[in-house]
């Protein structure tokens, strides 16, 4: 198989964790060696642009660091607190250069009207929006581990703790949601994470009617299990729709690209089909490609 040449990468968080963010004191210096560090991994897997994910603390700090840096690789997705953070932060964010924002957790479903001035600016700033979607994942995986276990229920606790904190839960996060912003929203340009995990042939149907609604394949060797045994991409969801994105870390990005396109090739998708998920559709939506016609 021929190696796709050219891959946008379109959902990576900075590699760090937001947590130990929290207690950098040195942005810069720590910004530099782990961006340094996600650009030498790129290069390998013939990454020429990222969406560069933000996050809690100073971890949206870091990744201006990094686009302000590497702006011909990277755009950035500042994290957004859509319940604390008021809806002029994006002005802040469009200003430092930021293409987008990512939203995850909120307290309210996606689409409840208390959200709708952050939509509604985003739309004006031409700022994508990329949004988790389907069930929340937990630090350990009981389709393989024992609930019975007494480490791993500690280790479940203390993921239980933080989660309980955000007063938040899957529920809030259906794929469903984002068919109600696109249609209020028409030219807010709106991805759904992990094509909305678990809700897979909900999040097909909402991507073939609503224009301005995208997913990625975000989430690992059980996402991309489920998209391939499923047979999904070709058949209940165009490849004008599904971008590629590993959310993975840098080490292990040369991997995922290359058993997706294995992968998306044994689908039967021509290399036109397997260009616009791994490059060009990300490409569009941000403004690095024209679009068609």
């Amino acid at each position: 198989m021929e190696k796709i040449m050219r891959v946008f990468e379109s959902h990576i968080h900075f590699p760090i964790d937001m947590y130990e963010a929290e207690f950098t004191e040195k942005i810069n210096d720590v910004t530099l060696r782990l961006t340094d560090n996600l650009v030498e991994n790129m290069i390998k897997s013939n990454v020429v642009k990222a969406a560069l994910l933000g996050g809690r603390g100073k971890v949206n700090e870091m990744v201006k660091e990094a686009i302000h840096r590497y702006p011909e690789i990277f755009v950035g997705l500042a994290y957004i607190d859509i319940d604390k953070d008021g809806p002029a932060i994006l002005n802040y964010y469009k200003e430092s250069g930021f293409k987008g924002v990512k939203i995850i957790c909120p307290n309210y479903n996606y689409d409840e009207e208390r959200y709708y001035p952050f939509y509604q600016l985003a739309q004006e700033l031409g700022l994508v929006a990329l949004f988790h979607t389907g069930v929340i994942g937990n630090a350990v995986d009981y389709l393989v581990e024992s609930p019975f276990d007494k480490k791993l229920i500690e280790i479940s606790r203390d993921f239980e703790t933080k989660i309980k904190r955000f007063n938040t839960s899957s529920r809030f996060m259906l794929p469903i949601y984002l068919d109600n912003i696109a249609l209020k929203f028409p030219e807010l340009k709106i991805i759904g994470a992990h094509l909305g995990y678990g809700m897979y042939e909900l999040s097909c149907a909402i991507a073939r009617f609503r224009r301005n609604v995208f997913f990625d394949l975000s989430g690992g060797d059980v996402v991309r299990r489920h998209i391939t045994e499923k047979r999904l991409i070709g058949k209940e969801i165009s490849s004008y729709k599904i971008l590629y994105a590993s959310d993975g870390l840098p080490d292990k990005l040369y991997d995922d690209i290359s058993i997706w396109e294995e992968e998306l090739y044994k689908m039967g998708l021509s290399e036109k089909e397997i260009d616009n998920i791994m490059y060009l559709n990300a490409a569009r939506i941000y403004g690095v490609e024209e679009p068609e016609g």
